[in-house]
């Protein structure tokens, strides 16, 4: 994965391992983090410690619950705009979520062995 920093900041990457589970026949949860030995970078700053997850919540047949949780050491300096750069990546993920959901068009041959994998189809 790579990462857009904000302005002022050099790109973050990393490679993430992902762990998807079925809690309920409602709920999804899919817990990652990242692999160490991924390659270096010389354009990029390697995220460290990362870990985080989503869950997934079907509340009505029309609506979604989503929780986000990312939690990384960016090496970033200062921590405070390095926070905000962490809730802009959390912000920006959500809202590409929603439109990839909402936009059946943008869907990929992926999505349906996915959802098959998970049971969903």
């Amino acid at each position: 994965m790579r990462f857009s920093a904000p302005l002022g900041f050099a790109d973050r990457d990393g490679l993430m391992r992902f762990l998807a589970s079925k809690q309920t026949a409602r709920l999804i949860v899919l817990s990652f983090e990242d692999v160490p030995a991924y390659p270096l970078r010389s354009d990029v700053v390697r995220m460290k410690r990362v870990r985080g997850r989503f869950r997934v919540e079907q509340v009505s047949e029309d609506r979604l619950a989503v929780e986000f949780r990312l939690h990384y050491d960016s090496a970033a300096k200062p921590v405070a705009l390095a926070n905000f750069g962490v809730r802009q990546q959390v912000e920006q993920t959500l809202l590409r979520m929603r439109r990839r959901i909402e936009d059946r068009s943008a869907r990929t041959p992926n999505d349906a062995a996915m959802l098959r994998s998970l049971g969903l189809d």
